[in-house]
């Protein structure tokens, strides 16, 4: 998720190195977001 946010994000370019297994591990990688958002939806069901 952080490698796609940081694509996205990117204004005009984006240059990126990384060793392949690195940038495929870090694809794959999902993040654990603790904004608490969660917890206050499910607390209103």
């Amino acid at each position: 998720e952080l490698v796609y946010t940081a694509v996205t994000r990117a204004r005009r370019r984006l240059s990126l190195y990384a060793d392949e297994r690195i940038l495929s591990a870090a694809i794959a990688t999902r993040t654990e977001r603790r904004s608490g958002l969660a917890a206050l939806f499910s607390s209103r069901e």
